[in-house]
């Protein structure tokens, strides 16, 4: 499945897409995914494209988590080091270049 598709079923049924969604989508813990925005400062690069918001475990703590617009979920597809980010890259590239291909 593309990000696209990934990005638009997951908004559709939970009605928003946030890193516990990315981090499911990469197949890593969801702390590499709340590091790699903090860490990469994603929230002050691009503003409004990660909002931290919180969600509530098992045991009913509040815990850190961002929803992720469109754009931020492509920024963290193209700047994680993850292997599922890799090969949506690779997707994404191949996309890219069948489009360009098609045009001339």
């Amino acid at each position: 499945m593309d990000f696209e598709n990934l990005f638009r079923q997951t908004v559709q049924t939970k009605g928003q897409f946030t890193s516990l969604d990315a981090a499911e989508a990469f197949y890593k813990k969801h702390s590499y995914i709340l590091a790699a925005i903090r860490n990469n400062k994603f929230e002050r690069k691009h503003p409004g494209c990660f909002t931290p918001s919180f969600y509530l475990d098992g045991l009913h703590r509040k815990r850190p988590m961002y929803v992720i617009t469109i754009a931020g979920f492509l920024i963290l597809i193209l700047e994680l080091r993850a292997r599922r980010a890799s090969i949506m890259r690779m997707r994404l590239c191949n996309r890219y270049l069948d489009i360009r291909l098609n045009q001339h």
